[in-house]
């Protein structure tokens, strides 16, 4: 198992590089097919217990989930900006859709 923690780490660590591509990129569908295959090794990564592996394997995986960090705050970044842009689109949907109303109303 040791070995195969190291080798999903590392697989997650190029997921998640490109992932950031695609947010950066502004490519969205790509984004989100691969974001699910993502969440679910991630989450299978989430349920090892570390304590159990040799200290060279903790610290090889230390590393390696630092790595990971500092790609997905980045990640995080592009998510938040394209939620700003998604929120301030939606808000002008709204208030068009207002105004249509307000003049179909008169």
């Amino acid at each position: 198992m040791d070995n195969t923690i190291i080798a999903q780490i590392d697989a997650l660590i190029a997921r998640n590089s490109v992932l950031l591509s695609y947010a950066e990129q502004q490519e969205w569908e790509a984004f989100t097919n691969e974001v699910e295959d993502y969440s679910r090794v991630l989450n299978e990564i989430g349920q090892v217990n570390f304590s159990l592996l040799e200290q060279a394997v903790k610290e090889a995986a230390v590393e390696r989930l630092e790595i990971l960090l500092g790609v997905d705050a980045t990640l995080m970044q592009c998510i938040q900006a394209r939620l700003h842009s998604l929120s301030t689109e939606m808000s002008s949907l709204r208030k068009s859709r207002a105004s249509a109303n307000a003049y179909t109303a008169v």
